[in-house]
């Protein structure tokens, strides 16, 4: 989880200067990494490993996992404000583990 966190950021900062489809590559290869981590916190919350993204998106309540999740199965759909859900995402669940 701390490492997706760092990564986002880093990610963000870093790539200022690229272009927009250049960012928007590296979002969705953090988005992948989004999805192996949900899946572990789903399991620790539920108590059920789920196993595939389908399934999983399926299993969710909260609107921003839903949509980050959405965008990790449908890389076509991540936009700029990914970057920051995905930093909040990942600062609340550190705070809540």
């Amino acid at each position: 989880m701390a490492n997706l966190y760092h990564m986002t950021n880093h990610t963000y900062l870093t790539t200022r200067e690229l272009s927009a489809d250049a960012r928007l590559d590296a979002l969705r290869a953090m988005l992948k990494g989004f999805f192996f981590s949900l899946q572990i916190v789903h399991a620790v919350r539920a108590g059920v490993f789920v196993p595939t993204k389908c399934e999983l998106l399926a299993a969710l309540d909260d609107p921003s996992e839903r949509m980050l999740l959405a965008h990790s199965i449908d890389p076509s759909e991540a936009r700029e404000e990914d970057y920051s859900a995905l930093q909040q995402w990942c600062s609340a669940v550190m705070r809540s583990l």
